[in-house]
């Protein structure tokens, strides 16, 4: 595993090197998804603050958005040059960074889903 995020008191992800993203439920204590999209190994994950969404950065230079509730892929953002290192979610709004290894900041508006400043 490359990264952990807790959903909630009782759900996490984990960043695989297999390409995955796993969530895990503790009081199971097993994996009850996979899900799979990346073409190499996810470096982080990290799920948006109403808990809905998560996002995955990976070292094939995409990010994937992914629906919580119905276990969709909303959207694969490709274009990078580097592996995608670290991703938040902001607080305060739908929107959403990511670095990059060639050091590429990119923003993402989430509600119209699409990038939308990279420096």
């Amino acid at each position: 595993m490359t990264d952990i995020y807790a959903l909630n008191e009782t759900a996490f992800l984990t960043a695989s090197e297999d390409g995955t993203v796993r969530r895990w439920d503790s009081r199971e204590q097993n994996c009850v998804k996979v899900y799979e999209g990346h073409t190499s190994y996810v470096n982080c994950v990290r799920a948006s603050p109403d808990g809905l969404w998560f996002a995955s950065g990976s070292h094939d230079s995409t990010v994937l958005v992914w629906d919580i509730e119905t276990d969709k892929l909303l959207k694969k953002f490709e274009g990078s040059k580097g592996a995608i290192t670290f991703l938040e979610f902001n607080p305060c709004n739908l929107t959403m960074a990511s670095v990059s290894s060639d050091k590429v900041l990119s923003y993402y508006d989430l509600q119209e889903l699409e990038r939308v400043i990279t420096q």
